[in-house]
């Protein structure tokens, strides 16, 4: 290991491990433990919010960024105040798992075909585009002028007053398709880099079961740990025991008391398909919208900052889940109006594959919704899309909804109010209209 390494280190010792005793004495163990603190997390501790003279943004200190992320070099670093698996491996098999599933299926949705249309959803292609402009080439030369690690440069204050000027010149000029392009390869990557760095840690965790034994060992000292585990620390080598470590520790951590029940209901491992939709599938696909998307994302930010009188409004917490952004919620640009040219709707609504008393169901579970938006005993959304399934395309077509109808059907929690309210609107408007035709035969 690295001086480097062994002082950076060494600086960490103390920080989480165990939590604090309840009601308990001098020296018996606790019944949880902290997690490990985000700021000394791998992932976190090597990236630097610059880059060096080198181009790169890690700190890798005297080693070079290829031996930096070496697993040689992870595996003398590893241990139970940097990573989760050698702490609470339960949390590590979710959080990484998680991160597993977002990067592969982000990779999967962007480039399993048209790798070019790939590279300009997530905003690559438009950079590439900007800096071969004339302006871009001459805020890349303001930028070549201000980076003072290219030391062959000479400098003067009329120099620098014109590489100011064009650098804040690029930046100012059409600023929302520069944001557009900017926050889409940001989401991108960051999600590609938690996706590379899982992947790095957990190999060099899983390839090394005795650095990761002495880490949850030393967590064990003061937390009581499943027999599973104890039982690993015994033969650390052994992969049949770290297998059953881990179930144990995911199940302590990650489900507690009747998680086995839990698991059950949410993945039936003996049917031939699961019982529920991967999590992160449709999130995945819905992560990148058009520009229309981004820009009407950018109109309701700026409204949504301000307040009464200008002022900017307290900003509200954002529902558990996979981060996005409200421009790509599936219903927020509910077009009950198409941009594109429509064919002209038929002369009749033919309701006769909708029975009447479905159409009424169908408007008390809108309404006992509508009056329940906030609370905790409203309508599932798996109800509500149980009803709309009901209904047949002819229909949905009728009223343009077949494509916001089928969005719909494919989310797992409900959008943002608002939005939710449109939708009900115009769904209500349907079942008045189907109720109307009804009442004339």
């Amino acid at each position: 290991m690295s001086s480097w390494g062994k002082s950076a280190w060494s600086a960490r010792k103390g920080k989480g491990g165990a939590g604090k005793t309840k009601g308990k004495g001098v020296g018996e163990k606790k019944d949880y433990m902290k997690k490990v603190p985000w700021e000394n997390r791998l992932c976190k501790w090597y990236l630097r919010p610059y880059v060096d003279q080198a181009g790169s943004p890690f700190t890798a200190g005297n080693l070079q960024e290829s031996e930096l992320l070496s697993s040689l070099h992870l595996r003398n670093v590893l241990g139970e105040t940097c990573s989760e698996y050698c702490a609470r491996q339960g949390i590590a098999l979710s959080e990484g798992a998680a991160n597993f599933e977002v990067g592969a299926g982000v990779l999967k949705h962007h480039f399993s075909g048209d790798a070019g249309a790939g590279l300009s959803k997530v905003g690559i292609q438009p950079l590439v585009d900007l800096f071969e402009t004339a302006d871009g080439k001459k805020f890349l030369e303001a930028c070549a002028y201000l980076n003072t690690a290219n030391t062959e440069l000479d400098r003067n204050q009329e120099a620098t007053a014109t590489a100011v000027k064009r650098f804040m010149r690029s930046l100012t000029q059409a600023p929302s398709e520069k944001e557009a392009a900017f926050r889409k390869l940001l989401r991108f990557s960051a999600r590609l880099y938690v996706f590379a760095f899982e992947g790095l840690e957990a190999l060099t965790a899983l390839s090394s079961p005795k650095t990761m034994a002495a880490g949850v060992h030393a967590v064990g000292q003061q937390v009581v740990l499943p027999e599973d585990c104890a039982a690993w620390l015994r033969a650390p080598e052994d992969q049949e025991a770290l297998m059953w470590s881990l179930v144990a520790a995911f199940h302590q951590q990650k489900l507690g008391a009747g998680g086995k029940k839990r698991a059950a209901a949410a993945y039936d491992w003996d049917d031939e398909e699961p019982t529920s939709a991967p999590v992160w599938g449709k999130q995945c696909a819905d992560l990148y919208g058009d520009e229309a998307e981004e820009e009407a994302g950018n109109s309701r930010a700026k409204k949504a900052s301000k307040g009464k009188g200008g002022k900017k409004g307290k900003p509200t917490k954002k529902a558990a889940g996979p981060l996005a952004s409200d421009a790509e919620d599936g219903l927020v640009d509910i077009d009950l109006a198409s941009s594109e040219e429509e064919a002209p709707l038929p002369a009749s609504l033919d309701v006769s594959k909708w029975p009447l008393d479905k159409v009424e169901a169908l408007k008390e579970l809108l309404t006992e919704l509508e009056n329940k938006l906030g609370g905790k005993d409203r309508p599932s959304i798996q109800q509500v899309q149980a009803a709309l399934q009901e209904i047949p395309d002819t229909i949905l077509a009728h009223q343009r909804l077949q494509k916001t109808v089928g969005d719909f059907l494919q989310k797992t929690r409900y959008p943002r109010t608002e939005n939710l309210k449109t939708f009900l609107k115009a769904l209500k408007d349907m079942a008045a209209a189907v109720e109307a035709e009804w009442k004339k035969s």
